[in-house]
């Protein structure tokens, strides 16, 4: 495989560490700011805010291994999506027939 050097794991370890500190930092600003305004509610610390994109980490992600083989492609969506498409193919055809000009001579008008 690749062999990494000492210096690139510690300036990738170092930039995840300053990132992570970036969004704990910008969380607890953001709340500080906007939630004691809007909603009267408690100012927060910085490990605090670190526990809730922790926790919003746990609730919202989808979770090890669900995403990996098919990206942005849900099975549970497949069978509605392709019915979907046949009823719009479908009706491409009949729309197409319908403006052909061989129907417009067999309508007559009165």
């Amino acid at each position: 495989m690749f062999k990494k050097s000492p210096a690139k794991i510690f300036g990738i370890a170092l930039l995840v560490i300053l990132a992570i500190s970036a969004f704990g930092a910008i969380t607890m600003l953001l709340w500080n700011w906007l939630i004691p305004a809007i909603f009267n509610g408690p100012s927060v610390t910085y490990f605090q805010a670190l526990g809730l994109l922790v926790l919003c980490k746990i609730l919202f992600s989808v979770g090890p291994g669900k995403h990996e083989k098919h990206p942005r492609t849900y099975s549970h969506q497949l069978p509605w999506k392709k019915h979907l498409w046949e009823r719009m193919e479908d009706g491409a055809d009949h729309n197409a027939e319908d403006s052909s000009p061989e129907s417009a001579s067999t309508v007559t008008s009165e």
